[in-house]
């Protein structure tokens, strides 16, 4: 009898098991996942004191559907985290707008400064080339010349020539600026390997002892540099962009400036808040030459115009009271206040001379202006000088 009884049952007993194993192999893991999902939303509401006690599973609803409409709720949560994260974005760029605006610290810059020195460079390498780029680190001026990759070196506070940086020979043919790095302790040079100009532009990461440890496409055919902190700002002209780069060459974000706001030949951009970029355009024949302070979508916040007639800004610099001196292309130095309001001519015109390049050296209160002089026919280089005044 017993032996015919498990005869009957032993099936039974064979599907039973089987059973449970299809549910613990199939079913049991959605719902672990589905509790893991559960508990994480129950507890983005804690957090957020919005808190509700989900509902149970629905009649009719398997635990499988239940686990897919929950998935798309942590989804659609998940879209108006990142609307609220865009909004605090856009509330933060507000503020800091409001912050540059509203803090327009006195000026204390000395009435018609004269120069102190004069630097006539090209001696070593008895070369007379236009200066290119111009910067201070530390106790050194650095000067870069067109199409040559030497980089001269000066003492800045006794001005006398050390040893230049050499670039290697095939690293950069054509210099278009230098810009220095404090952070990093370092200095940035952009330019093209050779002289044609449909090459694209490279940026070098340049050790003070001449090692190039990066280097990296600029995106654009030429352009010019300056920092902010440890990145890298790129002015392109030929496509009216700002770039900002890490030291590493790792880009961070794009400033589009539209042509139609009138942004035509760029000539230089610097970084004055996190959000915020002061860019100069216009050529000598333009119609506008201006100064003006973008945000990063390349809308126009305040600007000035530039009165001089056929003139243009070529190099803008910003100091620690938020003053912005702008270096125009004969030779001036423009002093605006932080909401670009014009305020008084700092250094005249030369005569015969087409400015290019100004470095300020906070330490020492010294402002350095690059300026080349040129015969008036043909207009040949005469000589290429930094001229060395006490501003402050």
């Amino acid at each position: 009898m017993d032996e015919v009884f498990c005869l009957n049952f032993f099936p039974f007993f064979i599907g039973a098991a089987l059973g449970l194993y299809w549910y613990l192999r199939r079913y049991r893991p959605q719902k672990k996942q589905f509790d893991q999902l559960n508990n994480r939303k129950e507890g983005v509401q804690l957090i957020s004191g919005k808190y509700k006690s989900s509902p149970e599973t629905t009649q009719g609803e398997t635990p499988t559907e239940r686990l897919e409409r929950r998935i798309r709720e942590l989804e659609r949560e998940n879209e108006d985290h990142k609307k609220n994260e865009n909004k605090l974005d856009t509330r933060i760029q507000e503020l800091e707008q409001e912050l540059y605006s509203s803090d327009c610290r006195p000026m204390d810059y000395v009435d018609k400064p004269s120069p102190v020195h004069t630097i006539n460079t090209g001696l070593r390498t008895k070369e007379q080339r236009p200066i290119v780029g111009l910067a201070v680190l530390g106790n050194s001026l650095f000067v870069s010349h067109e199409k040559t990759s030497a980089i001269e070196v000066y003492d800045s506070a006794t001005y006398v020539a050390q040893d230049p940086l050499q670039i290697k020979e095939g690293q950069m043919a054509e210099p278009f600026d230098i810009a220095a790095c404090v952070q990093e302790s370092c200095l940035f040079v952009i330019g093209r390997l050779d002289s044609s100009k449909d090459s694209t532009s490279s940026i070098l990461k340049i050790e003070l002892d001449g090692k190039v440890s990066t280097e990296w496409s600029s995106g654009g055919s030429s352009g010019r540099l300056s920092t902010y902190g440890s990145n890298v700002i790129v002015c392109l002209s030929d496509k009216s962009l700002v770039c900002e780069f890490t030291h590493k060459g790792e880009l961070l974000r794009q400033v589009r400036l539209s042509p139609a706001a009138g942004f035509i030949h760029l000539s230089h951009a610097i970084q004055v808040t996190s959000v915020h970029f002061v860019v100069s355009h216009g050529g000598r024949d333009d119609k506008l030459r201006r100064v003006c302070l973008v945000d990063r979508k390349g809308d126009i916040i305040e600007k000035c115009k530039i009165l001089e007639k056929k003139n243009s800004p070529v190099c803008l610099l910003n100091d620690r009271s938020r003053s912005i001196l702008v270096g125009d292309a004969e030779g001036r130095i423009l002093l605006l206040n932080s909401k670009l309001i014009f305020q008084r001519k700092l250094i005249e015109k030369a005569d015969n001379c087409i400015g290019s390049r100004i470095s300020f050296d906070e330490t020492e209160k010294r402002l350095f202006v690059a300026r080349n002089k040129v015969s008036l026919k043909p207009k040949d280089l005469k000589s290429a000088q930094v001229l060395v005044f006490n501003v402050k």
